[in-house]
């Protein structure tokens, strides 16, 4: 086949996520793409999140790095992630969400071949019993590539909806910049990442492709809105 040029860290934040682990775990055994790494986190669980991801490691097919922090944060889990990754490209998951099979080989196929440093792709959302509740643009499997003014104004605009979750980025990009997720925040800190990482890439690539399964929850974090809520404007 065609010449690997990177391998790619998948970085997973886990706090009391073990009834979703499975799901997650078993859409990455069914990847095409077969040169990964998975590196969970887990950020001080109260569940059985840990002995899950333990149980996992031992009987899955799959290059596992189970990081286990004291409560520090989504932000903190990630850059655990970051520092402990061995590949060249990194993707962020969330445990509560899933992945098409073809999530990791587009991407990585895209930044090989465009030679691009960040690429985004499209997300399908479902509710907890399985619908769908994506909106009805088809997908159009286009590749678009931008340079990163362009791609800032698209994001400041909201003409791109997305999430720290649908990126593969090069790993030089964070490392050269000193680029962290901002510790201590609960909201915001992936828009935050997000447009650091945008403003440091030359070229950046617009995959048309539903390849991230994003779960809705019913109560989750994202659901209702507080005062911390206003974080994302400190971070902004």
């Amino acid at each position: 086949g065609e010449e690997r040029l990177f391998m790619i860290s998948v970085i997973i934040p886990v706090y009391n996520g073990e009834k979703y682990i499975h799901a997650l775990v078993h859409s990455f055994e069914k990847q095409i793409e077969k040169d990964f790494e998975l590196i969970f986190t887990n950020d001080g669980s109260t569940d059985h999140s840990l002995e899950t991801l333990n149980d996992i490691k031992n009987r899955a097919n799959l290059n596992i790095t189970i990081i286990d922090q004291k409560n520090a944060g989504v932000s903190a889990a990630r850059n655990a992630g970051i520092r402990a990754s061995k590949g060249e490209l990194l993707c962020f998951c969330d445990v509560d969400d899933r992945v098409t099979e073809d999530y990791l080989f587009e991407m990585r196929k895209t930044i090989e071949t465009a030679n691009v440093d960040l690429v985004f792709c499209k997300y399908k959302q479902i509710h907890l019993d399985g619908t769908d509740i994506t909106s009805t643009t088809p997908e159009s499997g286009e590749l678009t590539i931008t340079d990163s003014l362009t791609c800032l104004k698209d994001f400041l605009y909201g003409r791109m909806t997305t999430g720290i979750w649908t990126i593969m980025v090069k790993k030089e990009r964070l490392i050269n910049n000193q680029l962290w997720f901002a510790e201590g925040y609960k909201y915001g800190e992936d828009i935050h990442m997000l447009w650091r990482l945008i403003s440091k890439s030359r070229k950046i690539a617009y995959l048309d492709k539903r390849l991230y399964i994003y779960q809705l929850q019913e109560n989750s974090a994202t659901a209702k809105f507080d005062g911390e809520r206003l974080q994302v404007y400190t971070l902004m």
